[in-house]
């Protein structure tokens, strides 16, 4: 999962994946990858979202990752 992070970030950013900043400096990525992966055993669906640079990085337990620039956004609660 913090591989295809990180490949969509180089992606995204036109560089190699040695020219971004370790991903590990803003994000704990071995609690993120533990919550993901025990979301997926307990068959439970959960996701992260967290910001990096200029981009929303939005992961969930199937496995999905989602790159965006700018801030979250948040449904409202109704």
């Amino acid at each position: 999962m913090v591989e295809t992070i990180l490949r969509g970030l180089a992606r995204i950013e036109g560089v190699s994946r040695s020219e971004l900043d370790p991903l590990y400096e803003r994000v704990e990525t071995d609690a993120l990858a533990a919550l993901l992966g025990h979301a997926r055993d307990a068959d439970c669906a959960v996701g992260v979202e967290f910001m990096t640079d200029d981009y929303t990085v939005r992961v969930s337990n199937d496995g999905r990752v989602y790159i965006h620039d700018g801030v979250p956004t948040v449904a409202p609660r109704r």
